[in-house]
C-alpha cells in the first residue's frame, strides 16, 4: 500500500532534518509531496473528474482538508470508517 511505504520515509526525513531546517523548507517538501500525489491520483483515473478523485484520496481528516488517505475497510464500534492516512510534515 502506497501510504505504507511512505510514512516511514516522511518520517525518517522529517526527524534527521527537523534540527537544522527551516519552516519554509518543512512547507515546500509538504507541498511537492502533494503535488506528486495528486498528480499520481489524477493519473490513475483519467476518466475520473477532478471532484471524484478530491473526495476518493484527499478526504477531510481531522479538522484538515486534502488529507491523502484510504478508507481500511474496518469500522470503530460506533460505525464510524477507519482511515489510513498520509502523514504530515510538522
Amino acid at each position: 500500500m502506497l501510504i505504507g511505504l511512505l510514512n516511514p520515509v516522511i518520517r525518517g526525513w522529517a526527524n534527521y532534518h527537523r534540527h537544522c531546517a527551516a519552516k519554509a523548507t518543512f512547507n515546500r517538501v509538504d507541498h511537492e509531496i502533494w503535488r506528486a500525489l495528486w498528480q499520481w491520483a489524477k493519473r490513475r483515473h483519467l476518466k475520473k473528474s477532478r471532484d471524484w478523485v478530491k473526495k476518493h484520496y484527499f478526504p477531510a481528516l481531522r479538522n484538515r482538508a486534502w488529507t491523502f488517505a484510504t478508507h481500511m475497510g474496518q469500522r470503530t464500534p460506533d460505525g464510524k470508517p477507519i482511515w489510513l492516512r498520509l502523514e504530515h510534515i510538522k
